[in-house]
This record gives C-alpha cells, structure tokens and sequence, in this order.
C-alpha cells in the first residue's frame, strides 16, 4: 500500500468526511469490519456522490487510524472499497457495537437531496443534525425508517413539499426542529403521536391550515414554535394541556378568533408570543396566572375590552408588547407592579384616561411607548423616577399642561417623543441634562416661551423638532453645538430675530426647515458650509436681501423653498450646480434679472415656481427636457420671448403657468405632446394666431386659461375630446366666427368665460346640456338670434353675462327653472318680453337690463 499523500483535517467540526483522495487507486481494508458498518459506509459514500460538487466538499478530508501495515497493496482491486466501518469520520458517531447512532453535518456546505440517502440503512441513528446546508426537495416519508431517531434537525435549509405523515411514527423523537424551509400544506396530525418531544419547530415556512387539536397530547413539550407562517383558524384549546410549554411562538400567521382562556394553565410559561395574527375579542384574565412569564407579546392583533388588572401579577415580566390592537380604557395602575418590566409597550390603541402616576415604580424600564392612544391629563412626574429609560415615546395623545422639569432626569435617554398633544409652557430647561439624547420631537404642540439656550448642550442629537407650536424670541446661536444634527425642524412659530450664522457649523445637517416664522434679516452665508444639506425650507417669513451666491456649492439640493419672503436680486446662477435639485420654489419675492442657466439641465426637476417676482429673461432657450417635471409656474414676471416647444417633450408634465409675463409668438404645436397636462394657463401675454388642432391630444387638460392675448381665427373643434375639461376661458381674444356646438359635450364644465372676442352667430343650444356650468361669460362678442330655451336646463348656473352681443327676441319662459341664478346681465342687446319671474332677474339692477327694446314685467307666479 502507498501512503496518503493529500490527506488534511475537516475545517468545519462536525462534518461529516465523505471525500476521500488517495493516491492509489487501492482501499485500506479493515479487519474487523461489521457487515453492518459496512452497509453504512457504503451509504454514506452513495449518498455523498448525489451532491452537486462545491469547493466547500472539495476541502472536506478525513483520517484514518491505521491498523495494518500501510504499505500493503492489493493489486488485483481496480475499483475502490469503502473503509468498513465510518465511526472515526468527522461527523459521525457509533454505538458500542460500531453501529452509527449520531450524525452531525451541520454547517457542511451539503447541495442536495435526501432521495439517495438510505435511511434503512442506519437501524441504530439516534441523532441526526443536517442543519444551516442547501438540502432541497421532500422531506422522504422513509425518514419514519429510522426507529430509533430521538433528534431531528432539518433547518436553515431548502426543504419543500409537506410534512410527511410517516414522521409521526418516530415515537422516540424528542427533538424536532423543521424550521427555515420552504415546507407547505398542513401540519400533519399524526405530528400528535411523538409523545415524547420535548422541543417542536416548524417556524418560517409556508405551513397553512389550522393547528392539529391534538398537539395538546404531546404533554412533555417546553419549547413549541410555529410562526412566521400562514397558519389560520383558531389557536386550539388542548394546548392548555401543554403544562410543561416554557415558550410559545405562534406569532406572524393568520389565526383568529379568542385566546384560548386555558392558556392559563400553562403555569411554566416564560415566553408568549402570539404578535401578528388576527385574534380578536379580550385578552383573557387567566393570563394573570403564568406567573412565570418574562416575555408576552400580543401585539399587531384586534384585540379590544381593557387590559385586564391581573397581569399586575406577572411579576417577572420584562417585556410586555400589547401594541397595535384596540384595547380601550385605562391603563390598569397594577401596572406598576411589574417591577421586573424592561420594555412596556401599550401604543396604538384606544386607551383613555391618565398615565398612572405608579408607572414611576418601574425603575428598570428601558422602553415605554405609549403613543398613539387618547390619553389625557398630566405628564406624571414620576415619569423623572424611570433613571434608566433610554426610549420614551407618549405622542399622538391629548396629554396637556407642562413638561414636568424632572424629564431632565431621565439622563440615559436616547429618544424622547412628546409630539402631537396639547401641551404649554415653556420647554424646561432641565431637558437640557439630557446629554445622551439622539432625537428629541416636541412639534405639534402649543409650547411657548424661548427656546432654551442650554439645548446646546444635546451634542448628540441627530434629530430636533420643534415645528408647529408657540415658541417665540431668537433662534438660540449656541445650537451651532449640534455637530452631529441630521434634522432641525422649528417651522410655524413665532420665531423672530436673524437666523443665526452658527447654523452653518451644523456640517450633518441634511433638512434644515424654519418655514412660517418671523425671521428678517438675510440668508447666512454660513450656510454653504451644509455640505450635506438636501432639503432647505425657509418659506413665510420675513427674509430680505439677497440668496447668497455661495449657496450653489450646495451640491446635494433637493429641495430649496424660500418663498414668500422679501427677498430681491438675481437668482444663484448655479443653483443646480449638483444636479440633484427636484423642488425649488422662490415665488412671491422681489427677485430679479434672469432664469438661472442651471436649470435648463437640471434634469431631476419635479416641480418649480417662479411665479410673482420681477425676473427679466428670454425663456426661449433658458428651459430643457425635463423628464421628471411635474408642475412649473412663472406666472406674473417680466419675462419674454416665445414659448420652448421643448414642453411638448416632458411626458409628465401636469401644469404649466406662464401667465401675466409679455411673452409672443404662437402657441407650439408640440405642446399637445404633453398629453399628461391637466392645468395649462398662458393668459395674460401678447401670444398671437391660432390655437393649435394638436391640443385635441390634451385629453387630461381640467383647465385651459388663453385669456388676455392675441389669439385669432376659430375656436377649433377638437376641443370636443377634451372630456375632463372644468375650467375654460378664451376671453379678450380675437376669436371669431361661432361658438362650436361641440362645447355642449364637455360636460364637466363649471366655468366657460369666451368674452371680448369677435364671435358671432346664434348660441348653440347644445350648450344647455351643460349641466354643471356655475359661470358663463359670453358677453362683448357679434352674438345674435334667440337665446336657446334649452339653456333654461343649466340648473347649476350661478352666473350668466350676455351682454353687449346683438341677441334679439324674449327671454325663454325656461329660465324660471334656474332656481340658482343669481347674477345675470343681459345689458345692450335687442331682448324684449318678460322677464323670468325669479329673483336674479326680479332684483337685477337697471344697468344689467338696459340697453334692450324693453321688458314688462310679468305677474307673480302664485307660489310666490
């Protein structure tokens, strides 16, 4: 025999060595094999050569004792034996007889099935462990082969298909752990049977159906987990026969109904977790029994009634998850007894009344959240007493009054949430003890008084809100400390004074918004020092001067809102230097001078408002291609030059304002590319010729303003397919011919203005299907003939200006159906007869009917 010449050590412990390299092509005999280990040897080496090859099973190797001389040679062999018996192979335990009774090859890098394993071959296996590998396909009913099986532990592998019944017939097993497969189906009842399991894991699969009733015969077992599965029905009673169970786990499944009120009986509980079902209906009071219970979580369920007082009882409790289900009434006081808890979390319910004083007994409690309920009155100040809270959230409550000053006791405090209730006062000054806090929230209150200096001092805040309350006086400079802010938020205030330059040493800062105050003065320079500043919100204040130019080194904007300040001069040319700007909104300032050039390819823009200031620019070529470009206004500048047909190429454009500028040309055809425009508003401008046939394509347009300009020839036609069209005014044109039956279709209209134009002929009656029309202007055109009886149908119409047209003959008898009238002018026309009986007609002044042939009055209806 020739010597091994590549034999190393398994790298894993455990595995099981199943690869053997030998330099010749003989095997080593033993002796003294069995016939029985020489069945399993062969397999296991059988088994071993189903697998798919991986570098992990390249590496496995195995030793061997030798037993005889090594240099003896069998050449007549040409085909390689098996060693006789395993027992030395990593991984691999025999009895006393050299039967395997133990397998472990956990952690082995296994890619395969479990088809070629022979499980008939192994009478004496008592252990098997083929965990955390890449086992795939059933689970083979065979396995019920292995009589003698008291371990089974299949998970963190691939598994699929069901559960087979077969395995209910290994009556010494134990131990039994499934869990992280792919397993489906129900959960056989023959599971029933194992009498003997002491642990049972079937968590993380796709397991449905209900829970077997007779899981509850399996009476030795301590440790029962099912979750994260799509189990349904009801949680069985029998398992209150269970009374050895230590922890449950039936969390994140689809069970209903009650909690089973013999869950009582499970006295040697220690943890419960039935979190993310939908149970419903009390958690029952015999929950006060499991004394020895240290984790219960019953949240993210529809559990309602109150939570009963006896779970005061639990006193070795530490956690206690009752969130997100519909829990009303009082927080019980007995509460307080639990003084073992860590972690109490009763948010997002319905509960009312006080935060018990007594919580303040809870002196290990390192999590208490309480947010989202209804509950009122006082913070108690016993709160101060909970030294080792690290989380404390009580927002979305109507808690009122102050903030006790003893919160600044709570000195290992990380997160402190106080938002969305209905306190006042001042911020305590003590909060400033608060030096390990990460983020603190107390917006949406109504907080007054200063901001306290010695805030400063929370250097490690990531995250300060303080929006939406009273707070008044100066923005404090030594918040410039906050090194390691993300966030600040002080918006809707009556924060007034300069905003201070140390702002700008908050170099983590990623959204700074001091919106609706009262700030004055400038913009910091500073502030080009936020390198990672991506959202800047100083609109509604008081700001004046210029935008610092320095603010274009701000390379990571995203969104810039300085609007509705004072603010004046030229916009920073570079603003979207970075390229990453989507929102930026300066309307209703003093700026001047032109668009910035950045922006024509600042390609991310979403939505932009230029509009009411002074810009002076040529925006024929100052715009691009935006794909992303949502909403853009300019309206109300001093802008000129034609309209880009390059919005015609932004497909998700949904309004486009450019209103009140002096801008010329026709209007492009290649706007009616933009198809997903609902609001288009080009009035007020000097745009001349006809409105182009491609805006039949517009068919999301809701508002169409063309009023105040040049524009000529007919009112086109197309405007039939404009089907969600509510807003439309052609005024102070110079359109002519007839107004186009076709107008009569939109019947979402509610207000048509087509005033100070050139129209002529009749009106058409086909407008008086226009059922939802709250104003019509036609007043100051050529009109003439009758005015259509069928317009008497328009019964939401609140106003209706004809007047100065050439229409002749009476006013239809119809009209006194238009009980909503309220505004009519039918001044300087050729109308004659009686007018309706109702009163926008009755109480019209003269100056609205003048200017006719002449009307009588007609005799009061009787039900008048």
């Amino acid at each position: 025999m020739t010597s091994f010449t590549s034999a190393k050590l398994c790298f894993l412990p455990y595995c099981l060595v199943i690869f053997l390299f030998v330099s010749s092509p003989n095997w080593v005999a033993f002796s003294s094999a069995t016939s029985t280990s020489h069945t399993e040897a062969e397999s296991l080496l059988k088994w071993k050569a189903s697998f798919f090859p991986n570098q992990a099973l390249n590496n496995l190797t195995w030793y061997d004792l030798p037993t005889h001389n090594i240099n003896a040679t069998n050449s007549s062999s040409t085909n390689p034996k098996p060693r006789t018996s395993p027992c030395t192979w990593t991984g691999v335990s025999c009895n006393a007889v050299g039967s395997v009774s133990k397998l472990n090859l956990s952690t082995c890098g296994i890619q395969g099935t479990l088809h070629e394993f022979s499980f008939l071959s192994f009478p004496n296996l008592e252990y098997l462990d083929l965990s955390l590998n890449r086992l795939f396909d059933a689970i083979p009913p065979q396995i019920s082969n292995l009589s003698k099986l008291h371990y089974l532990h299949l998970s963190q592998n691939q598994f699929s298909g069901r559960i087979p019944p077969e395995i209910g017939l290994l009556r010494n097993l134990k131990f039994l752990h499934l869990s992280w497969n792919n397993l489906l189906g129900e959960i056989p009842k023959e599971i029933g049977n194992l009498k003997s399991l002491v642990y049972l894991a079937l968590s993380y699969n796709n397991l449905s159906g209900v829970i077997p009733p007779n899981i509850g015969n399996l009476i030795n077992l301590n440790n029962l987990y099912m979750g994260k599965n799509q189990l349904s029905g009801l949680i069985p009673k029998e398992i209150g026969n269970l009374k050895s169970l230590v922890d449950l786990g039936l969390y994140y499944n689809s069970l209903s109904g009650l909690i089973p009120p013999n869950i009582g009986n499970l006295i040697n509980l220690k943890t419960l977790y039935l979190y993310s079902n939908q149970l419903s209906g009390l958690i029952p009071k015999e929950i006060g029994n499991l004394k020895s219970l240290v984790d219960l979580e019953l949240s993210y369920n529809n559990l309602s009634g109150v939570i009963p007082p006896n779970i005061g009882n639990l006193i070795n409790l530490n956690t206690l998850y009752l969130h997100h289900n519909q829990l009303s009434g009082l927080i019980p006081r007995e509460i307080g007894n639990l003084k073992s808890l860590v972690d109490l979390e009763l948010c997002s319910n319905n509960l009312s009344g006080l935060i018990p004083p007594n919580i303040g007994n809870l002196i290990n409690l390192n999590t208490l959240y309480l947010y989202s309920n209804q509950l009122s009155g006082l913070i108690p100040k016993e709160i101060g007493n909970l030294k080792s809270l690290v989380n404390l959230s009580l927002s979305y409550n109507n808690l009122s009054d102050v903030i006790p000053p003893n919160i600044g006791n709570l000195i290992n405090l990380n997160n402190l949430y106080l938002n969305d209730n209905q306190l006042s006062g001042l911020i305590p000054k003590e909060i400033g003890n608060l030096k390990s806090l990460v983020n603190l929230d107390l917006s949406n209150n109504s907080l007054s008084g200063l901001i306290p200096p010695n805030i400063g001092n929370l250097i490690k805040l990531n995250t300060l809100y303080l929006s939406n309350n009273n707070l008044s006086g100066l923005i404090p400079p030594n918040i410039g400390n906050l090194i390691n802010l993300n966030t600040l938020y002080l918006y809707s205030n009556q924060i007034s004074g300069l905003i201070p330059k140390e702002i700008g040493n908050l170099k983590s800062l990623v959204d700074l918004e001091l919106s609706s105050n009262q700030l004055n003065g400038s913009i910091p320079a500073s502030f080009s020092n936020l390198s990672n500043l991506e959202i800047l919100f100083l609109r509604d204040n008081q700001l004046s001067g210029s935008i610092p130019q320095e603010l274009e080194n701000l390379k990571n904007l995203i969104l810039l809102v300085l609007d509705t300040n004072q603010l004046s001069g030229y916009l920073p040319r570079n603003i979207c230097q970075g390229g990453k700007l989507t929102n930026l909104s300066v309307h209703t300032n003093y700026f001047t001078g032109p668009i910035p050039k950045s922006l024509k390819n600042c390609k991310g823009l979403f939505r932009v408002r230029l509009d009411q200031n002074q810009l002076t620019s040529n925006i024929s070529e100052d715009f691009g291609v935006y794909p992303n470009l949502d909403f853009m206004d300019m309206s109300h500048n001093n802008l000129y030059g034609e309209i880009s047909h390059n919005w015609g190429q932004c497909p998700n454009l949904e309004t486009l304002r450019m209103a009140g500028n002096n801008l010329i040309g026709s209007i492009p055809p290649e706007i009616g590319n933009a198809t997903k425009i609902h609001v288009l508003d080009l009035s007020s401008n000097h745009l001349v010729g006809l409105i182009p046939r491609e805006f039949r394509k517009l068919s999301s347009l809701v508002e169409l303003m063309l009023n105040g300009n040049k524009l000529s020839g007919c009112i086109p036609s197309e405007f039939g397919s404009l089907n969600d069209l509510e807003y439309l005014d052609l005024s102070t044109n110079k359109f002519n011919e007839s107004i186009p039956s076709i107008l009569g279709d939109l019947l979402k209209l509610h207000y048509l203005n087509l005033s100070n134009n050139k129209l002529a002929q009749a009106i058409p009656f086909k407008l008086g299907k226009l059922g939802q029309l709250n104003y019509m202007d036609l007043s100051h055109n050529s009109l003439e003939g009758k005015i259509p009886s069928e317009m008497g149908s328009m019964q939401s119409l609140v106003t209706l200006d004809l007047s100065h047209n050439n229409l002749s003959g009476s006013i239809p008898s119809s009209f006194e159906e238009m009980r909503g009238l309220s505004y009519v002018d039918i001044s300087y026309n050729h109308l004659e007869g009686p007018l309706p009986n109702i009163s926008a007609f009755r109480e019209a002044p003269p100056e609205r009917l003048k200017g006719n042939k002449g009307f009588a009055k007609k005799e009061e209806a009787s039900r008048y």
